[in-house]
C-alpha cells in the first residue's frame, strides 16, 4: 500500500504513476482518489519501480512524497 501526508482543500484529489525506467515515463495507475492511499497492484518481482503522487485541486497540481 502507498501512502502519503494529504493536502488540504475540500476538492483535492489524487492520481499515482509508476515508472520502471528511474522517472524518465510515467504509467498512471488510478485518478480521482480522495483517500491518501491506495493499494498497488501486484507488480513485477524483478521489475524496480518508481512511484509518484500527484495532487490536484482543480487548478493546480503538485507532487506528494510517498511515505
Amino acid at each position: 500500500t502507498l501512502s502519503w501526508n494529504p493536502v488540504a482543500g475540500p476538492l483535492v484529489s489524487y492520481s499515482v504513476q509508476s515508472s520502471e525506467d528511474g522517472g524518465k515515463s510515467w504509467q498512471t495507475l488510478a485518478v480521482g482518489l480522495r483517500e491518501p492511499r491506495f493499494q498497488l497492484p501486484p507488480a513485477d518481482a524483478g521489475t524496480p519501480l518508481r512511484y509518484r503522487i500527484i495532487a490536484n485541486d482543480g487548478i493546480h497540481n503538485t507532487i506528494v512524497p510517498v511515505r
